[in-house]
């Protein structure tokens, strides 16, 4: 598990690096990195469970089209994320629900909803800010495409999680941290392992 120790330096390092590049990029790394802390304190003080969707897609030249939201459920909702039956796209997902309201078929009502009190649209990356992948402790393997959830629950923990960014040959991971929710900007590609390596020295 990834403690808070090495929070003060590594921000103290990143944010320099951050500065150098375009205004959007750096505001995307920064909500991001702010988010998440804000979220541990609704999801307590609410009793509901938030969570930061990101959504990685392609046109259809094979340019990404990343971008991201926040969703908010009832109560404490674990993160079920399976990589044999990955969630749909909000496309997809809507499109299932029309097909079965056509067919007057009754789906379930979704667990969460987007909470346009903090992004009322879905906020897409810079061109040249590539979301690479996301890793959960729980999963073997980064998901590198497709939706995948971080969430913040209401007992205060979240997913233990690493986001990783490309811009041209610039890295950036941003690691959520479970006991606290805040999430640390790194500026280098780093998975869990090598970060709980990093901590055992």
């Amino acid at each position: 598990m990834i403690t808070i120790t090495i929070v003060a330096f590594i921000v103290a390092i990143a944010l320099p690096r951050i500065a150098g590049h375009t205004n959007q990029t750096k505001a995307i790394i920064r909500k991001l990195s702010t988010l998440s802390r804000e979220l541990r304190f609704r999801a307590k003080l609410e009793n509901a469970t938030y969570r930061i969707v990101f959504d990685m897609e392609e046109d259809d030249k094979g340019n990404p089209l990343d971008s991201y939201w926040v969703e908010k459920g009832h109560g404490s909702i674990l993160n079920n994320y399976n990589p044999e039956s990955p969630p749909k796209n909000p496309a997809d997902e809507a499109r299932a629900r029309k097909e079965a309201k056509d067919h007057d078929e009754k789906l379930p009502p979704p667990q969460f909803t987007i909470d346009r009190s903090i992004t009322q649209k879905h906020v897409v990356f810079p061109s040249q800010l590539i979301l690479k992948s996301v890793e959960l402790s729980t999963l073997d393997e980064p998901v590198t495409k497709g939706v995948v959830y971080i969430h913040f629950l209401p007992s205060g923990f979240s997913d233990e999680a690493a986001v990783h960014l490309n811009y041209g040959k610039i890295r950036w991971t941003l690691v959520t941290q479970p006991l606290t929710g805040r999430m640390v900007i790194l500026t280098e590609n780093k998975s869990l392992k090598d970060i709980e390596e990093l901590q055992k020295r």
